[in-house]
């Protein structure tokens, strides 16, 4: 690949980059006025509710239900291979 660039692909990639450039700093030049302008909306405010959590009974029930659906898995895929007949 390096062969088929020539100064003047080079020089078109890189005008085209520029252009490239240009139009996303002024895209990024625009928002951040719109930012700038205007006040914070309720959407954008943190969350104020409170995150249910997980009680450690519950968290060990679904850890021993993952336990017993992993050695389940691993009998059968043991079985399938024979390496303990």
């Amino acid at each position: 690949m390096r062969g088929t660039l020539n100064p003047e692909i080079i020089t078109a990639a890189i005008e085209g980059f520029e252009s490239q450039k240009a139009r996303i700093n002024s895209q990024i030049n625009e928002l951040r006025a719109i930012l700038n302008g205007r006040q914070p909306t309720a959407a954008a405010a943190p969350q104020t509710t409170k995150r249910s959590t997980m009680s450690a009974a519950g968290r060990k029930r679904i850890a021993e239900a993952q336990r017993k659906r992993w050695a389940t898995a691993n009998s059968l895929c043991l079985k399938s291979k024979n390496i303990f007949t």
